[in-house]
């Protein structure tokens, strides 16, 4: 696990809530061997009362927070995914010699190695700029070039309801900058759609969600975040995923979700494969004939951290925590539009999915 703290356009598959007691963050504080407590909630446990509502909520993310500034607070955008405290607690699986980075927690054992792999990435890149930044995604959605859109039905309206659906759908955009009055109708990207055109067949939706004082909480099998920057596009697929956010009122009216964290596990053949969807500065490619690719695949396996599975510590270190922060405001359903993966270019011959970390 990884010190470390880590926009996008969303296909998802979701897995039971059970998922998410899976989860260390679900209201658990673990004993280390120093005789210290490591407190692990970052995602509260569901309601006892019955839920069942009425009311929908529908935001768009209007920012993010992957965590690769080194000012960054990490707990905006992490939650311990694992059950492990690691440094001064051990770690919750065993590290392989390549993943050679420092790969102690932040504070309540959150994880976010992803967030120090973008880090050193963006400080010893071979063009000497910020290529992963938050503030650029960000900057795109308020440009209204994507947004990530959460629909949220069946709520009672109070603190806590024990039964919600939440669906999630990609958006290609506005086509022109959002006013966030809570009447932007943001378009729907058609691969999030069973038939690629009836919203009412979203791909990614859910009954396995709960709100717990006033907290939202989904668990998710697993997602693929589509992210767009001036500087980079690229896709990260991302398994075991849990996502929390507080439901406040909008001041406009209506409600919004903020603190939001999605926290995940990016496997090292999903991270392999996904850097064959990068694409730098409209130009650069990440196949494995460029010598760009090298030097980040290197980064980001020497952070990989957490089991993809199991938990323990005898399962292998095949995974990297990935976390990212989230605000999200009142937001409408418009049109289906195109939508696509981004496409980094590179072939059957030099595709970087075909290798793995450490060869």
């Amino acid at each position: 696990m990884s010190r470390a703290h880590a926009g996008a356009l969303l296909v998802i598959g979701l897995g039971s809530i059970a998922a998410c007691a899976q989860i260390a963050g679900l209201d658990d504080d673990r004993h280390l061997d120093d005789g210290t407590t490591c407190d692990t909630t970052s995602v509260p446990g569901p309601p006892s009362s019955a839920g069942g509502g009425a009311l929908e909520i529908l935001v768009a993310v209007r920012s993010i927070d992957l965590g690769e500034n080194a000012a960054s607070d990490p707990m905006k955008s992490s939650v311990n995914l694992d059950g492990a405290c690691s440094c001064p607690g051990p770690t919750s699986c065993v590290e392989p010699m390549w993943a050679a980075a420092d790969h102690c927690d932040n504070p309540g054992g959150r994880d976010n190695a992803a967030a120090q792999a973008w880090r050193v990435i963006n400080e010893e890149n071979p063009l000497k700029i910020p290529i992963i930044s938050s503030s650029g995604f960000s900057g795109q959605i308020d440009a209204g070039a994507w947004s990530l859109l959460i629909r949220v039905t069946g709520y009672n309206g109070m603190p806590d309801d024990a039964d919600v659906a939440v669906t999630l759908f990609a958006s290609p955009g506005l086509g022109a900058a959002p006013n966030w009055d809570g009447k932007d109708a943001w378009s729907v990207a058609d691969v999030s759609l069973v038939d690629k055109v009836s919203i009412a067949k979203p791909i990614s939706t859910t009954t396995n969600a709960y709100v717990s004082g006033g907290v939202l909480v989904v668990s998710i099998a697993a997602v693929e975040l589509l992210l767009f920057s001036p500087s980079i596009r690229m896709a990260v697929n991302l398994s075991s995923v849990v996502m929390r956010a507080t439901i406040e009122k909008a001041s406009g009216g209506g409600y919004r979700l903020s603190h939001g964290i999605l926290g995940a596990r990016w496997k090292v053949p999903d991270m392999m494969g996904d850097l064959g969807s990068v694409t730098i500065l409209d130009t650069e490619h990440l196949c494995t004939t460029s010598t760009f690719h090298s030097f980040v695949k290197q980064k980001l396996c020497s952070v990989v951290d957490i089991p993809s599975g199991v938990d323990g510590p005898a399962s292998p270190c095949n995974a990297m925590s990935f976390g990212v922060g989230f605000e999200a405001d009142p937001a409408l359903l418009g049109p289906v539009k195109p939508g696509s993966a981004p496409s980094g270019g590179c072939t059957a011959q030099n595709d970087p999915g075909t290798q793995t970390c450490g060869k």
